[in-house]
């Protein structure tokens, strides 16, 4: 994810609609891109991010939000990461 080019602000608001906005969390998963450009994610390359079949609950992106932020930003041991849930 070191390569997303999303920068922390970014990062933030994605995390912050993910985890409360059920608008924003239908749109993410019909199209990734557009959704991840509503909240200034223009220039992101995040490949896995963009195929989101089962996306976390709020709840989850809640609990693990400092996870989630890490792996986007590529601050992450693990290279690969995605928003789906197990």
């Amino acid at each position: 994810m070191a390569n997303s080019k999303l920068g922390s602000d970014v990062v933030d608001r994605l995390l912050d609609k993910l985890s409360t906005d059920d608008q924003f969390r239908s749109d993410f998963q019909n199209n990734p891109r557009a959704a991840l450009n509503s909240v200034g994610g223009s220039d992101a390359e995040c490949g896995e991010c963009m195929q989101t079949k089962n996306l976390a609950s709020k709840a989850q992106f809640q609990q693990s939000r400092q996870v989630f932020r890490d792996s986007l930003l590529g601050e992450s041991s693990q290279r690969i990461f995605s928003l789906e849930a197990k």
